[in-house]
């Protein structure tokens, strides 16, 4: 294994060679472009002039010839720069489609992106701005600065409206309009403005409008950089319509019939030009259901999910809702919603689903290892079916196992073996209806789990049922509850050394048969998809906040309990556990090139044991380690505060009450489907409790930080587009499990002893 974080190293080292000579390859008289730089002259100032909102970035992209792609060491094009001038050759052929030839500076492309930025900006209002270049030469490098000067722009004075649809006319003057004076006059800010009109009029029957029957007229002459500015939306006109001549209002549509074929093929109807007419038909309600073959799905699930019903006024908000809906059913491939008008101003609706294969199957795997010669290895394997009852239930059943083992002492070795199924119905199954749902899809679901530990000092198995909720509030947001969250735990064969090891009740109790009653719930952001509809890639953020309580509605049962002095009150001669625990993760990803990201992470978790509990049950715990946390140690190798990790330990189980943790991780591509990272991880676990008398296990505000763990190292990623293999290196930096003194590991010693980890995994750390 030694070899193998040599040669991770070496490719840390053979990137920073590549990064040298970036001129290798450059002609002599010619320039690399090292860089362009924007400077918007005035934006830290007072924003008297409105700068602030103008973003260099985006500035950047209006720039003709870009730099070589950027990453901590220009990889690529230290790639280039090693392949030699004999194309015959295989290796240099190789070379050279895995890098980036040097980008060669174009004089003559400095003013055409000048003459771009200056468009940008008068698109942005800003009429009389000024743009400079400047080239600065280096070393065979040219930097190209463009200083942007946006100067005075138009604002507006008043707003007038010239509109002869008097129904129109309410739905453009109304409240909820964004037009506003004293805002800055720009052809962008236009653009929005009519499109904001547009859709909302589309959302009040107007099917047939569109922004260019929306037109402004802006007198300057006001003086005193102001204007007036004037809305005018003209008649419709018939002949645009189809008709003869003439003006009219503009016609206001209704919804008509609905059309839903459940399993339309789109690479058949492209090659079949009869393909529409081979279906078969369901009435139901106002819904028309067309299926081929054999209905596959209820009737009932479509008008659960669309928000179309006969007589309606056409609304475009209703289009995209029901868009969403039948997506979160997860069930389609692709969705497509079409109008086409019948006349009299009605409109039937055609939903074409194009369904996934129903049934599908899921294999990953886990590898970590360390050089204290302990493997660990856990694979998992899932079988799913989307659409059990024809009703879009989903039903998983997941089987996992988790193996460790000591290479130098097979008499160490765990195993764990998990297999758990669950059922899930979209619609919320309660005894009363509730509307706020008609405009999502709630999902209520059945979970049940069993999962059987041995190891060499004990054997437990737990078994667990969870009944919930799950359901969107908007595109970001989402909500999880259940209730209840049943867990039953039992120990068998515990080894009399290890109950000697662990002397204290608190630890104990840990260890013990127990049960859990509590609740659970969670709430979720997630920007990452709407990120992704925007046209310059923004800053994605995921935060998932998870609460978590137990045992309090069966501690009002006490006094009909059976108490234990040791255990508390008993149930069928076991203790329950009575706790509360609370954790968020945090996580942003920053880009910081083409395609290179930085990926930012907070984890910030606590919980706390009362009433009928001195300890959180150990599965309930906090830990740090492995492929998804502190990359340098293994799963549950760290803490907790600053104990030290036993080597004569059978397994790592260092658990806390609380842990904290931070990561950061640049991400960036190499060639064909491969991609590098380097990254930093810092946390530590600790206990909280009074009860645990562990030396350095317990959370000081004025000790922690130097209880806190340090990791850097670096990855490869094998992108395959529908999942990702990640292999990470991870190097001890800060060790506080060492006694103090001897905590900082010099990079000389990050090969020995038990100062590495290797970790093989399935897909990016911290993405959810």
């Amino acid at each position: 294994m030694k070899v193998v974080c040599r040669s991770i190293v070496f490719i840390l080292i053979f990137a920073s060679v590549c990064s040298c000579g970036s001129t290798k390859k450059v002609p002599d008289g010619s320039y690399l472009l090292k860089k362009n730089k924007v400077i918007i002259v005035g934006q830290k100032a007072s924003d008297e002039r409105g700068v602030r909102d103008l973003s260099s970035d985006e500035i950047l992209t209006y720039v003709r010839q870009r730099p070589n792609r950027s990453d901590m060491f220009k990889i690529h094009l230290g790639l280039y720069n090693l392949s030699g001038a004999d194309t015959s050759k295989w290796i240099n052929r190789r070379l050279q489609s895995w890098g980036e030839a040097p980008v060669i500076f174009d004089p003559t492309s400095v003013a055409p992106s000048a003459a771009n930025i200056k468009s940008y900006m008068l698109n942005r209002g800003f009429y009389h701005s000024t743009v400079k270049d400047t080239v600065v030469y280096r070393k065979k490098k040219a930097e190209v600065i463009y200083s942007v000067i946006p100067n005075a722009s138009y604002r507006i004075r008043k707003i007038e409206y010239e509109i002869a649809d008097t129904a129109i006319k309410r739905f453009v003057t109304g409240d909820s309009v964004r037009l506003r004076s004293g805002r800055r006059l720009s052809p962008n800010m236009l653009d929005r403005e009519s499109e904001a009109l547009t859709a909302r009029l589309r959302n009040n029957g107007y099917y047939a409008f569109n922004k260019n029957f929306i037109k402004f007229q802006a007198d300057s002459t006001v003086g005193k950089m102001q204007v007036d500015l004037k809305v005018i939306i003209p008649p419709y006109k018939l002949d645009e319509g189809g008709g003869s001549g003439g003006t009219s209002n503009h016609p206001v549509y209704r919804i008509n019939n609905l059309y839903v074929y459940t399993n339309y093929n789109s690479l058949a109807a492209v090659r079949d030009s009869s393909y529409m007419k081979g279906f078969d038909t369901l009435r139901s309600g106002d819904i028309h259901v067309l299926y081929k073959d054999r209905m596959n799905l209820k009737p009932g699930v479509i008008a659960r999910v669309s928000l179309f019903e006969k007589g309606d006024l056409y609304c475009e908000d209703k289009v995209g809702k029901t868009y969403a809906n039948l997506s979160g059913l997860m069930l389609f491939r692709s969705i497509t919603i079409q109008f086409r008008e019948t006349g009299d101003k009605l409109l039937d609706c055609l939903i074409l689903l194009d369904p996934f294969a129903p049934q599908f199957y899921k294999v990953d795997f886990e590898l970590s290892t360390n050089s204290s010669n302990m493997l660990g290895f856990s694979p998992g394997l899932n079988y799913g079916h989307r659409n059990l009852l024809k009703g879009g239930e989903s039903f998983n059943v997941d089987f996992r196992g988790v193996f460790q083992y000591s290479l130098s002492n097979p008499e160490k070795s765990s195993r764990e073996y998990n297999v758990g199924a669950s059922l899930g119905v979209p619609r919320f199954l309660m005894p009363v209806s509730i509307s706020y749902f008609k405009t999502q899809v709630p999902h209520t679901r059945f979970q049940i789990a069993y999962v059987y530990q041995r190891r060499p000092d004990y054997i437990r198995a737990m078994a667990n049922f969870r009944f919930g909720y799950k359901w969107k509030s908007s595109y970001t947001n989402t909500y999880q509850f259940n209730f209840p969250d049943f867990n039953m735990i039992k120990m068998y064969d515990m080894s009399t050394d290890f109950y000697v090891k662990i002397n204290n009740p608190y630890l104990r109790n840990m260890y013990s048969n127990h049960f859990i009653l509590g609740a659970t719930g969670s709430f979720i952001y997630n920007t990452q998809g709407e990120s992704q509809m925007r046209r310059f890639r923004d800053r994605q953020l995921y935060y998932r906040i998870n609460g978590e309580i137990a045992g309090n509605l069966l501690s009002a049962f006490n006094r009909a309990m059976p108490n234990d002095p040791y255990l508390g009150r008993l149930i069928a001669g076991m203790p329950y556990s009575q706790y509360v625990k609370a954790d968020i993760n945090l996580v942003t990803d920053v880009p910081s090139g083409s395609r290179s990201s930085m990926v930012y992470r907070l984890y910030l978790g606590i919980g706390k044991a009362y009433g009928n509990s001195i300890s959180m049950p150990y599965e309930k715990m906090f830990y740090a380690g492995g492929a998804n946390s502190l990359r340098g140690w293994q799963l549950r190798g760290i803490g907790p505060g600053s104990v030290p990790t036993d080597p004569s330990e059978d397994f790592p189980n260092s658990v806390g009450d609380l842990r904290f943790e931070l990561n950061a991780e640049h991400r960036f591509p190499l060639f064909w489907k491969f991609e590098g990272a380097f990254f930093a991880d810092a946390g530590n676990v600790w206990s909280i409790s009074p009860s645990d008398d562990r030396n350095g296990a317990n959370f000081r505000f004025k000790e922690f930080y130097k209880e806190i763990a340090l990791n850097t190292g670096l990855g490869l990623r094998v992108n395959m587009g529908y999942f990702v293999v990640r292999l990470d290196g991870g190097f001890k930096i800060h060790d506080p499990g060492r006694p103090v003194g001897q905590r900082l590991i010099p990079p000389h010693h990050w090969l020995k002893s038990d100062n590495f980890s290797i970790h093989i995994d399935i897909n990016y750390p911290f993405n959810n």
